[in-house]
């Protein structure tokens, strides 16, 4: 589990339309927090996710998510919705989740 990574979320879509985003650093997080982040980050087969097709959804008002997970000289762009929420990443996505703010419309 060395190293850290850097993540970022993007949610879209839902009945608002609303575009939320949050960012974070692993190093910068408290050691235990970053050892269960990293852990989930282990346990997930990133390239596995980001090959894998993006079902459509059947809920016109659904969201969609895109993660951005830069690790060990790699980035992964992972596509997905509420209904195939990658599992193993769950501690990871509640933590963006919970900080996720709105990004302003140009």
């Amino acid at each position: 589990m060395a190293g850290h990574a850097r993540v970022r979320l993007t949610r879209t879509g839902g009945l608002a339309g609303l575009r939320m985003q949050a960012e974070l650093d692993t190093a910068q997080l408290e050691p235990s927090q970053e050892a269960e982040i990293m852990r989930a980050l282990d346990a997930a087969d990133l390239d596995r996710l980001e090959k894998a097709p993006r079902p459509e959804s059947p809920m016109r008002d659904a969201f969609h998510y895109e993660l951005d997970v830069d690790r060990g000289g790699r980035t992964h762009r992972i596509a997905f919705s509420d209904a195939d929420w990658p599992e193993p990443l769950d501690p990871l996505l509640s933590l963006l989740s919970d900080r996720a703010r709105p990004v302003p419309r140009n």
